[in-house]
């Protein structure tokens, strides 16, 4: 790297570092000061509160890393009429959102008890608290322009100048209020006015560094376009960290207590310490890889990559080692012993996958510079899906630790099988290139932090600040030697041959598109498979079979099984009409239920007189001449009503045209009747309209795939359901109506 470049990043990440270091010490003494001070029910509805008023963020729609991209290149080139559409676009658009949070927040205070476990002596402050972080983060949205006009400029050190600034009058203002006895509303005011205020200064700062004036006429359709269509990709992107890394305190506190929050939350900010640390360092590489991108050096992508994620190894490696082997003096030290029994297991859980996602944190920001982050977004977004359901299911019998395994086992599964190969697959660089040369030095440097580290646990446990420091500062040091010595021999930017034959042979379009769309489908397979065990059989059972019918079906079959999901009963529940004259049972292959509903019907109809009604039975996907299905001829047997010499018929438009009625099984049957004869939707039924008790309103499911006891169960059901129906058709609703009641129910059953 040239050595202008070089001091660019270091006054950017020095900076960013001074201002995280500062963050970091202030809430190392702030956050147990707090807990101490206000309990663990109030923090643990303070952690609760700014999780669920963080979702707000999802309204960014990505709005911001376009700001990022745009403001970058258009001051490149001082293209200064289009920055001004841009700022100006952006700011309108941001203002609109920050009316909905607004709106959202008033609506959302009056139900925080309904969604969940806030104690009714916390009820007024709970509510309070929402309103005044929902306020705080609606106004923030249109502020947080000017952050990302310094970030597009590279001027993070003025950032951090706003940051450190309001980190200290943060905590100089909580600690004066506590002491004289103020609440935990005393303490969220002092922390959602300081962002504010920061916003402002930041506001001041890009107006003098940009020649950007906000008038009505700088407000434009094209750039609007032009953010939206750069953040839309981005929009997953958020969607998935918020599902990723923000359920979890919802799901505590909507599953077990706002108390046990604070126990999760413990682990969880260590580790947050130790992203933001990293993060830090990771922001640069998304201007210098766009500038690179847009520039055709492939060559400095490579290096950024592979320098990039050596660099967050370089950090990552040794802070998750100290927390793994000293995570219990941490704890004990930081916030005491009492919450390491639970807090510790849930950082042992989380660790792992979080150092795999941090050693690999310029991966993310490269692909988001080159623009090339669709795949990624698609990805991450099914394993924050995953991540909400493995939560909720394994929070219920494991407790909190369950929701760390429920966070960790998707990540762990993205960041080892995605984000390795992918990359790679980009930049066109030898997956075993890219792992010796990102993380080998790293690795090695490692090792003889480790083995202090173990040995320092196995003769002293501390659990003071002073014992603990001295610890740390033994392992600074052990770690610092050959830090220090990667550093001075240039180990830590060099990148060596990267292995890549830059005169292969040219390959075509097509085939290129075709291993794309390859790689697409492995991944794709890959989630389908994580996904898959977690999912019931039912919704499985759903899927294929909207997978087996036509578009039209599957759509009526989809919006048939929805209105039941809501107990809502379409006009194919209703009884059938007086003046029926000819009935036609339909099922799938006539070999099993419709043509047992047709003897069942035929006898008790025949029994009473009535031989003007035609009934007859057929099949959407019959094979004309099928014998009945061996269990249903067993079955009808023990009925008396033999199916031995039944031939199964097929549905044709003919039959449906002649008959008064159809009646069908299932909403299988139903869905493709009416796709194939729409026609016939007031005169097609459910035949289990008739049933009785727990069965009514039901499907009257196939037997085919099951064994003879199901089938006996579906003729059961037939009989009761063919009994009313038959009592509807009768002419006359007297005596011999009640007659047919007790001849047909009473005195046929299975031996």
């Amino acid at each position: 790297m040239k050595k202008i470049e070089k001091l660019e990043i270091l006054k950017n990440v020095g900076s960013s570092w001074i201002a995280l270091g500062m963050n970091v010490s202030v809430g190392v003494f702030l956050s147990p000061y707090i807990l101490h001070r206000l309990g663990d029910e109030a923090f643990g509805l303070w952690v609760l509160i700014f999780s669920v008023t963080g979702y707000y963020g999802l309204f960014d729609l990505g709005i911001r890393s376009s700001i990022v991209r745009y403001v970058a290149k258009y001051s490149a080139r001082a293209d200064h009429n289009q920055l001004n559409r841009l700022v100006n676009t952006a700011f309108f658009a941001y203002s609109a959102i920050g009316i909905i949070c607004l709106l959202l927040t008033f609506i959302g205070t009056r139900y925080v008890d309904a969604w969940f476990h806030v104690p009714p002596n916390f009820l007024a402050t709970a509510r309070l608290l929402f309103l005044m972080v929902g306020i705080s983060v609606a106004l923030g949205f249109p502020l947080g322009v000017f952050g990302g006009i310094l970030e597009g400029l590279q001027r993070f050190y003025f950032l951090n100048f706003s940051s450190v600034l309001a980190t200290l009058t943060r905590a100089l203002f909580i600690v004066i209020a506590l002491k004289h006895g103020a609440q935990l509303l005393t303490v969220a005011l002092i922390t959602v006015a300081m962002p504010l205020g920061t916003g402002l200064l930041n506001a001041i700062i890009a107006l003098r560094l940009t020649p950007v004036r906000f008038a009505c006429s700088n407000l434009d359709r094209g750039s609007l376009r032009t953010i939206a269509s750069y953040s839309g990709t981005t929009f997953m992107i958020i969607i998935a960290g918020r599902l990723r890394f923000k359920t979890d305190a919802m799901v505590i506190g909507t599953m077990l207590s706002a108390a046990a929050i604070t126990y999760f939350a413990i682990a969880s900010r260590l580790l947050d310490y130790a992203a933001e640390v990293v993060s830090s360092l990771a922001q640069i590489f998304v201007p210098m890889s766009s500038h690179s991108d847009a520039t055709g050096d492939t060559e400095r992508l490579k290096k950024i990559l592979l320098a990039g994620n050596r660099a967050c190894a370089l950090i990552i490696f040794p802070i998750s080692a100290t927390l793994l082997i000293l995570g219990k003096s941490i704890i004990a030290t930081w916030v005491g012993m009492k919450y390491v029994p639970l807090s510790y297991p849930v950082l042992l859980v989380l660790i792992l996958p979080q150092t795999l996602m941090l050693a690999q944190a310029a991966s993310g920001r490269v692909l988001w510079g080159m623009a090339r982050h669709r795949v990624l977004a698609y990805v991450v977004l099914a394993e924050g899906a995953l991540n909400l359901i493995l939560s909720i299911i394994l929070v219920r019998r494991y407790g909190i630790v369950g929701d760390a395994l429920g966070t960790a086992i998707p990540l762990a599964g993205t960041t080892i099988l995605f984000f390795p190969q992918h990359l790679c697959h980009v930049l066109k660089i030898r997956l075993a290139v890219y792992l010796r040369q990102a993380y080998l030095l790293p690795t090695l440097l490692l090792l003889p932090l480790v083995a202090v580290l173990l040995w320092m646990r196995h003769w002293y446990f501390a659990h003071t600040y002073l014992g603990l420091g001295i610890q740390l500062a033994i392992a600074s040091m052990v770690y610092g030697v050959g830090l220090g010595w990667a550093i001075w021999n240039q180990s830590v930017w060099a990148v060596g041959e990267l292995g890549e034959a830059t005169a292969r042979p040219e390959v075509s379009v097509a085939m290129v598109e075709s291993y794309q769309e390859a790689r697409s489908r492995e991944i794709m397979a890959l989630v389908k498979a994580l996904v898959r065990p977690l999912v019931p059989e039912s919704m499985l059972a759903e899927r294929e079979i909207v997978h087996r019918l036509a578009p039209a079906a599957g759509r009526i079959y989809l919006r048939l099984r929805l209105l039941d999901w809501l107990g809502v009963r379409g006009s194919n529940w209703r009884k059938l009409p007086p003046g029926i004259r000819s009935v036609i049972f339909v099922c799938f292959g006539n070999i099993m239920r419709s043509p047992m509903a047709e003897l069942m019907l035929k006898q008790a109809l025949g029994e009473h007189g009535v031989d003007d009604i035609a009934v007859r039975s057929a099949g959407i996907h019959a094979l004309n001449g099928r014998q009945a299905h061996p269990w249903a001829q067993i079955a009808a047997r023990e009925l008396g009503l033999p199916l031995d010499h039944h031939q199964a018929t097929l549905l044709t438009a003919e039959m449906v045209a002649q008959a008064d009625a159809i009646l069908v099984m299932d909403f299988q049957n139903l869905a493709e009747l009416l796709a194939r004869y729409p026609q016939a939707r007031h005169r097609t039924f459910m035949l289990s309209a008739y049933a009785e008790g727990n069965q009514r309103g039901r499907e009257i499911a196939d037997p085919f795939f099951g064994d003879q006891d199901e089938t006996r169960r579906c003729y059961s059901i037939l009989q009761l359901s063919v009994q009313n129906l038959a009592i509807s058709l009768v002419p006359t609703r007297s005596l011999r109506a009640q007659e047919l009641a007790g001849s047909f129910g009473s005195g046929v059953s299975f031996r």
